[in-house]
């Protein structure tokens, strides 16, 4: 079987770019199993892992670090004004 080289992906999963071809713009990840694995202590991994909304228990992936626990359509609906 031929041997198919993927192109570097061009962003994380949630939506940010990535500048660099090795995958990642902190370290060189790794694909196991289909997963990417980013290197111990990368401080872009965040943004590969998904996180469970403390609210509704969906999976979503962070828009940046640091959000409280929600994901977006939970925050808006508690966080209106």
């Amino acid at each position: 079987m031929p041997e198919t080289k993927q192109r570097p992906r061009s962003r994380y999963c949630n939506g940010d770019s990535i500048d660099l071809l090795c995958g990642c713009n902190s370290c060189s990840p790794s694909r196991v199993d289909g997963v990417i694995c980013h290197e111990a202590g990368c401080p872009d991994a965040w943004k590969d892992n998904p996180k469970e909304c403390s609210n509704c228990d969906r999976n979503y992936y962070a828009e940046r670090r640091g959000l409280f626990g929600m994901c977006p359509r939970c925050s808006r609906f508690h966080f209106r004004a």
